[in-house]
C-alpha cells in the first residue's frame, strides 16, 4: 500500500498494518499495537496494584502481630551500663515506654517513639542524659538490642515479665 502512495504516506502511519491475500486487502489497522500493548500494560499495571495491595495489607498485619507481641512489661539486663542501671523494667505502650531501674520507683518516660516491623527504638533522658534505645523483637519473649549514649553504650537483653 505504501508502495502505491510512496513515502509519505509512512510518516503519519506508523502504526499501520497491511494484510493481504494475493492481491485483495484483508484488513488495514492504525495503531492498533500500540492500543493493544496499552491494554497489556494497563492490565500488568493493575495486577502490580493488586499484589502490591496485599502485600501491603500483609505487613500491616504482621507489623500489628509483632507491636502486639511487643507491648507489656519487660525486665531488662544492660550488662555495660553503669552501676545502678544495669537492671529495671521497661513498660512498653502503644504510644510510650518507660523505664524504671530496680531499686527505684521513679518511670523515666520516653521523649519519643517508634515501633515498626520488629523494632523498637525510642528516646529517653536519664539522668539529664539522652539515652537511645534500639530495640528488635527476636520471639514472644525475648527482645534485644542497644542503648546508647554520650559516654558509651550497652547491649540490652529483655525478657518478658509474667507478672
Amino acid at each position: 500500500l505504501m508502495a502505491l502512495w510512496g513515502p509519505e504516506l509512512k510518516a503519519p502511519f506508523q502504526g499501520l498494518r497491511v494484510s493481504l491475500l494475493g492481491s485483495k486487502l484483508i484488513s488495514l489497522n492504525f495503531g492498533e499495537i500500540k492500543h493493544q500493548n496499552h491494554l497489556t500494560m494497563k492490565g500488568k499495571a493493575a495486577h502490580l496494584i493488586i499484589i502490591v495491595s496485599i502485600l501491603f495489607i500483609g505487613s500491616l498485619q504482621a507489623n500489628s502481630q509483632v507491636k502486639k507481641t511487643c507491648l507489656g512489661r519487660w525486665d531488662f539486663e544492660a550488662p555495660s551500663a553503669p552501676q545502678g542501671y544495669n537492671f529495671g523494667v521497661i513498660e512498653i505502650k502503644n504510644d510510650s515506654i518507660n523505664t524504671i531501674f530496680s531499686g527505684t520507683t521513679y518511670k523515666f518516660p520516653s521523649v519519643w517513639v517508634r515501633i515498626t516491623n520488629d523494632s523498637v527504638t525510642y528516646k529517653t533522658v536519664i539522668d539529664g542524659t539522652d539515652v537511645l534505645f534500639s530495640l528488635k523483637v527476636e520471639n514472644a519473649s525475648n527482645i534485644g538490642g542497644n542503648a546508647v549514649w554520650s559516654d558509651g553504650e550497652t547491649r540490652m537483653i529483655l525478657k518478658k515479665k509474667t507478672n
